[in-house]
């Protein structure tokens, strides 16, 4: 049985999860117990992102944790983008399996891509001031939340 990596049954999120326009993507296996490689790429099917992950679909049977790192090759608004993460969850269906991958970026690649996903948001929603207020508010909101957590770790 598929059981989730993170214990927490109550996963909340923080972001708004988009579609992306093109939702064909590639996947490589960056790296297995920390050790780098390099491997042919796979095609997925890119279901939704957010700054924090994604959800993509694959007839590939993937373990679930950190000790396999994956790539991501997409199209965000006709701009390639590459991230790097690892699969939190995986959930079985007939001939296919959905996973859930937490990005491992570094922190001005995770500022990118927050740029490239709220331009999608504009470009879906062109209309919706509020939506665009919102999920701004709520990125600028974690950001300062992740600035306040690495000052504190790096000032005892």
């Amino acid at each position: 049985m598929d059981k989730p990596f993170l214990k927490n049954k109550h996963h909340y999120r923080l972001f708004i999860r988009l579609k992306p326009e093109i939702s064909d993507g590639f996947m490589d296996i960056v790296s297995i117990n920390g050790r780098q490689m390099q491997t042919k790429q796979k095609p997925v099917l890119i279901d939704d992102i957010s700054p924090e992950g994604l959800k993509f679909t694959t007839e590939l049977r993937l373990p679930v944790g950190n000790l396999l790192g994956l790539g991501f090759h997409l199209y965000i608004l006709n701009q390639p983008v590459r991230l790097e993460g690892f699969v939190v969850w995986r959930r079985a269906g007939e001939n296919l399996y959905e996973y859930g991958v937490r990005f491992k970026v570094n922190r001005i690649d995770h500022i990118r891509l927050i740029k490239q996903l709220n331009d999608l948001l504009l470009y879906i929603y062109p209309g919706n001031a509020k939506v665009h207020l919102l999920y701004r508010g709520m990125t600028n909101q974690y950001l300062k939340n992740r600035r306040r957590k690495m000052e504190s770790r790096n000032h005892p």
